[in-house]
């Protein structure tokens, strides 16, 4: 059977409502539970998993969801998304590439600076998917690519009085450590969002790209739970550092705590990088995809497209849905929703596993023939169900 790529489109979102419902008959995906991988019952009452077994007897109060032959997890958490719908060459609208594919929290990756933060809180709460937010070193975010070129760019009190204003909402800085984006001015802005970071006990999410500067003048800045993101891509200035082999600083980096997120996007996901990775012990925490709308038709697609890639790429279901749900759910403070819980869990998503051929890309054209692909039918925010796809 051939796969075919696609996201689910808005008219095909079914608007949840606050009912009890009983879920049936879904394989679970959770290594903390004890009945993984086992087939379910899941009753949800009051927005919460009241009762999970492995079999729940309807009685006639509930609305039935029959997930036959699919699966659940706690909900999908995209870590590295652009959802803010303003004039940016880096956006798109939230609910689109969140519960419209299953996805029921998204992290913004920095769109947004200190002068448009407010609006980004206020247009994410008319969405129904739940958000967090990256505030970007930058002030004026990224309005244009270059948004670190003039270090006049950088307001530290700003920075400092936003994240206080939005504490837990802000959940981090963003700070794209690329030559185009940070022109002569080198590694000086990740210096001070780090200082401003310790001070507030937050993490830095480090986006890496062209150089100057490199990967090994970033590594010694970050700290333990800060975020290097776009840890598999295909330039010059990635994990290699000038052939195949994974550098040590890497290697210790990640020993030290400092967290790989994958952040697809448009140019930094390589197959080759990712395969040599993986074999040398370079596993990424969290698959994420640095979606915005001019890489949804492709490479990216959807957090489940890129969730799919690295089922072809070895590793396991569970595996792969830990690093969509759990790891980043637990990175933004969101623990209750990192597993299922009675009587906590109010997100969740239900997915199946087709089997055929399916054709993926990655950032350079690469295009490889794997056999599995994720497939949303729905998902749980707040506790209310939406289903989507078909």
């Amino acid at each position: 059977m051939l796969l075919i790529l696609s996201y689910n489109s808005k008219e095909r979102l079914k608007v949840g409502m606050q009912m009890d419902y009983l879920i049936k008959n879904s394989i679970l995906l959770d290594k903390t539970h004890v009945w993984h991988q086992q087939k379910v019952d899941i009753l949800m009452v009051d927005g919460v998993i009241k009762e999970v077994k492995p079999t729940i007897p309807y009685t006639n109060n509930e609305e039935i969801i029959d997930n036959t032959g699919g699966y659940i997890s706690a909900g999908w958490v995209d870590l590295h998304t652009h959802c803010f719908d303003i004039d940016s060459p880096l956006k798109t609208e939230a609910d689109r590439v969140g519960v419209q594919m299953g996805v029921t929290t998204l992290v913004d990756a920095g769109t947004s600076g200190c002068e448009t933060i407010d609006y980004f809180f206020e247009q994410m709460s008319d969405k129904i998917t739940c958000s967090k937010a990256f505030l970007n070193i930058s002030k004026i975010g990224i309005t244009v690519r270059t948004e670190l070129v003039d270090i006049e760019n950088i307001d530290v009190d700003g920075v400092i009085n936003k994240c206080k204003q939005y504490k837990g909402e802000i959940i981090g800085i963003k700070v794209r450590e690329s030559g185009s984006v940070v022109g002569e001015n080198g590694i000086k802005p990740l210096q001070i969002a780090q200082k401003i970071a310790v001070a507030l006990d937050l993490p830095i999410m480090v986006h890496i790209g062209n150089t100057p500067p490199s990967l090994l003048e970033i590594l010694p800045i970050l700290k333990a739970g800060d975020i290097i993101t776009h840890i598999y891509n295909g330039k010059d200035n990635n994990i290699f550092q000038g052939d195949m082999r994974v550098h040590p600083s890497v290697y210790q980096a990640h020993q030290d705590g400092i967290i790989f997120d994958v952040g697809h996007g448009s140019e930094s996901f390589d197959f080759e990088v990712a395969k040599q990775a993986i074999a040398q012990g370079i596993v990424a925490d969290t698959i994420s995809t640095d979606i915005y709308t001019e890489n949804i038709g492709g490479p990216v697609h959807s957090l489940a497209c890129v969730a799919s890639k690295f089922l072809y790429l070895g590793l396991s279901l569970e595996d792969v849905i830990e690093k969509i749900s759990k790891n980043p759910a637990t990175i933004i403070g969101m623990e209750q929703q990192a597993t299922i819980v009675q009587g906590k869990t109010k997100n969740l998503t239900l997915f199946r596993l087709d089997k055929g051929e399916i054709s993926f890309e990655d950032s350079k054209g690469r295009q490889v023939i794997g056999n599995q692909l994720l497939h949303v039918s729905g998902c749980f925010i707040q506790g209310k169900y939406y289903k989507v796809g078909s």
